[in-house]
């Protein structure tokens, strides 16, 4: 993707996700409020920087709670607040009954971590979304591959740590920087993620990058082992063609036995074939097993008759 962030995107599709179901609008609530919510006595307010999200949490809000609700423009921030003891009581108790979320303690209840986050997984999911919505930052496709939703407390990195495990994903908590940070570092995960929370279209960008990443390290594996490869055949035809010349140097060639005289001349001749190519060029042909088996014995010829390796040539010989 090219232009807003990677994060921006991901964060406009799901603010574009439809809401049907009244414990999943509570649920999305929730996980932004348990994330980032700003509790004072019969008030909650919210910061965010994106319009759009401001304008979902707003109507999701009003819905729910049947209360006014306003968005304060800032320079950078936007404001969303509801004030009013009623709406603000049922709130809290909408958040300690189905999030196990004290909102006056700004903590979890002891026991949430023994009980589901709320009922559905539906509505585990809603959370999700909404506390991505609320804090949460995605690496671009291109880059390795990272997620965090980073809370304003630790009852919400604990909560999206939970959540996450929920549904079968393994997230890892930190503190940074005085936020509470629940993360992913796998593709897999981050693509579970995206689809199960609706960003469908980040969704396919995201997997077009790492279908393009395995191929790439695919390719780069193939390259480094086929190098490796001519690097242990160039070593070894230079190590045989050492040991060869030594040899004759110090014999002469006549005085090999036919096979591995045959052996020595296609290897001298033919430095830059392999073992197995040179076996097909000697009459008649030799299997690969075979032709080994001559090449290290001129090496052991070679050395027998005092032939340093590392010194090369004839002056290897003692």
């Amino acid at each position: 993707m090219t232009g807003p962030s990677f994060t921006k995107q991901v964060k406009e599709e799901l603010c574009a996700v439809p809401w049907d179901d009244m414990c999943c609008i509570q649920a999305e609530i929730a996980g932004v409020l348990l994330a980032m919510g700003r509790f004072r006595a019969g008030s909650v307010s919210v910061h965010t920087a994106s319009p759009s999200f401001a304008d979902r949490l707003s109507a999701m809000l009003s819905e729910v709670y049947d209360n006014d609700v306003e968005i304060e423009q800032g320079r950078e921030l936007h404001t969303v607040s509801m004030t009013g003891e009623p709406a603000f009581a049922c709130l809290a108790a909408d958040l300690l009954a189905t999030a196990g979320f004290d909102c006056t303690r700004g903590s979890l209840a002891q026991d949430a971590a023994k009980r589901p986050m709320f009922t559905n997984e539906c509505c585990r999911i809603a959370g999700l979304r909404g506390m991505f919505l609320a804090c949460g930052s995605i690496s671009e496709p291109s880059k390795p591959y990272h997620l965090e939703i980073a809370a304003r407390r630790p009852a919400g990195a604990q909560a999206a740590a939970l959540l996450f495990a929920s549904i079968g994903m393994h997230c890892g908590v930190l503190r940074r920087e005085g936020y509470s940070v629940a993360y992913l570092k796998e593709g897999q995960p981050i693509s579970d993620f995206l689809l199960l929370t609706g960003a469908h279209a980040a969704l396919l960008e995201l997997e077009n990058r790492r279908v393009e990443k395995e191929m790439r390290n695919t390719v780069n594996r193939v390259v480094n082992c086929d190098s490796a490869n001519l690097m242990r055949l160039a070593d070894s035809a230079m190590r045989q063609q050492r040991a060869i010349r030594a040899l004759v140097d110090a014999h002469g060639l006549e005085s090999l036995p036919e096979g591995l005289r045959q052996a020595a001349v296609a290897r001298l001749e033919n430095p830059d074939l392999s073992i197995a190519e040179l076996g097909e060029i000697m009459s008649p042909p030799v299997g690969k097993s075979g032709m080994n088996h001559r090449l290290r014995r001129l090496e052991e010829m070679a050395a027998e008759a005092g032939f340093r390796p590392e010194a090369g040539g004839a002056e290897g010989m003692r």
